[in-house]
């Protein structure tokens, strides 16, 4: 839902994909349309990955990569950018908050194992096991 609301802000292409698990076609996608900005869950990096080392594909289009949905590993994170040279920000969010609150910046500092900064307009508070403000 994410790229959808930016990609209409932005009035760029956006190509659904019906059967997310299909790796190699992600990556077929990815080769054919010239894709800059492709988001996916965790799995779905591993996923392409395992195609990545059976077959090349051109990624050279690709600018940024967004994860969501899950934790990203900072295993999977760190082979992806050494495997296509791209780097991967990983964002936080809920379904009730609509649904992004945090992302690691695209560009800047972007720190593995982080969920990153508050989106605008968002308020933020650390606490610890107990509740409290640290």
């Amino acid at each position: 839902m994410t790229m959808l609301n930016v990609s209409i802000l932005l009035g760029t292409m956006v190509i659904p994909m019906p059967d997310p698990r299909n790796y190699e076609a992600a990556l077929q996608l990815i080769e054919s349309f010239r894709v800059t900005t492709f988001t996916a869950v965790p799995t779905m990096f591993v996923g392409m990955m395992k195609v990545l080392e059976q077959r090349r594909f051109d990624l050279t289009s690709l600018r940024v990569c967004t994860s969501g949905a899950a934790p990203l590993p900072i295993e999977v994170k760190k082979r992806w950018e050494e495997m296509t040279g791209v780097r991967i920000a990983e964002g936080y969010g809920l379904s009730e908050a609509s649904p992004v609150t945090h992302a690691n910046p695209l560009y800047g500092l972007n720190k593995d194992g982080s969920i990153g900064i508050p989106y605008p307009d968002t308020i933020a508070v650390v606490v610890d096991d107990e509740g409290n403000k640290s």
